[in-house]
């Protein structure tokens, strides 16, 4: 069905005069130059990637002030603020006396993407994500709690079958199934778990990278070329992974969040190069949070095996959603549109 909203591409306002963009080049490398010794500033890979930088931010800079020029709004809703497009967007508004919300995408892992705030308000999921942000010292005035995706979707949507899903993947129909969440640059712990799995040749293991341009980062294609015999989901629907498969191997990803609700058991893997700035969100499953690997496969192999019950596994499940997925009317949309009444009265 055709919606009835207006889309309007940014990328139409981004004419702007090359001898502008040039003289900006010009002026950021002279004073680049300035600053050999700096420790940011002198370093050339930094120099490189913000020189490059500059005219993409100047279009994005220039589209902004010309689309609020043209559509004079009243208020200002974003998915997020982690690209320079929406953070540009945000602070353009707020020039213009035009207050904005951003609205929480997913389950916060690391303080990047999500700070330093951006936007007007923040629209969160709920109390857990409110003492989250104060605690980082954002006021607690600017968080609104406007709920949580509902993920119906994962229960509306008819999923592949089991037949179709083995016969796609290769998979042996008497083996448990793993599903393994790929992070795009940390690649050493699914490497030891891969190569483990593999060594007791008792599991079918189906690996998922990330989307977008972060499927096909070097170290997610050198994964991908070491592990050939190894079924790689590219393109396939995260629901009809999450019904077909017996457990999920995660880092702390909103993945998690929807094995949980697909009443999966998830093992969860730490990462170690962002270990200072992640949020421990899921700190109360920390019975299945592993730094070490072989505790994870030792830990999901008694599960998956039937040395452990699951009623340990579904108490904790059940307690994790209850906590930071409870589902209480009015629906966000609801509570969304209240909000945007409000500050726009």
């Amino acid at each position: 069905m055709k919606s009835s909203i207006p889309s309007i591409a940014l990328s139409k306002y981004e004419t702007i005069p090359k001898k502008m963009i040039d003289n900006f080049k010009k002026k950021a490398n002279r004073i680049l130059l300035s600053k050999r010794s700096h420790l940011i500033y002198g370093n050339k890979h930094f120099k490189k990637r913000f020189l490059r930088q500059i005219p993409v931010v100047m279009k994005q800079i220039f589209a902004a002030n010309k689309f609020f020029a043209s559509y004079p709004a009243s208020c200002l809703v974003l998915g997020t603020t982690n690209s320079s497009d929406t953070r540009i967007l945000a602070l353009t508004a707020a020039s213009k006396g035009i207050p904005s919300i951003c609205l929480q995408h997913g389950i916060p892992l690391l303080e990047f993407g999500y700070l330093p705030r951006a936007a007007t308000y923040l629209g969160v999921y709920g109390t857990k994500d409110v003492a989250w942000y104060t605690s980082k010292g954002v006021p607690p005035a600017v968080i609104k709690v406007v709920g949580h995706p509902r993920f119906d979707e994962m229960v509306k949507r008819k999923p592949m079958s089991p037949k179709v899903f083995q016969a796609k993947f290769k998979l042996v129909p008497t083996k448990k199934t793993i599903l393994l969440v790929l992070h795009h640059q940390e690649t050493e712990i699914p490497q030891i778990i891969i190569d483990k799995l593999l060594k007791t040749g008792k599991y079918n293991i189906l690996i998922k990278p990330r989307n977008g341009k972060q499927s096909r980062t070097s170290q997610t294609l050198a994964l991908q070329q070491k592990y050939k015999t190894v079924k790689f989901a590219n393109g396939v629907h995260l629901y009809d992974l999450l019904q077909n498969v017996d457990a999920v191997v995660s880092y702390e990803s909103t993945i998690v969040m929807e094995a949980l609700l697909a009443g999966k058991p998830a093992f969860i893997w730490k990462l170690k190069a962002l270990a200072s700035s992640t949020t421990n969100y899921y700190s109360d499953l920390s019975e299945y949070i592993f730094q070490d690997p072989n505790l994870l496969i030792g830990k999901m192999m008694a599960v998956l095996d039937g040395k452990v019950g699951p009623e340990a596994w579904n108490k904790k499940k059940d307690a994790f959603i209850q906590k930071h997925y409870p589902v209480a009317p009015p629906l966000s949309i609801t509570k969304l549109k209240a909000l945007i009444t409000q500050i726009t009265l």
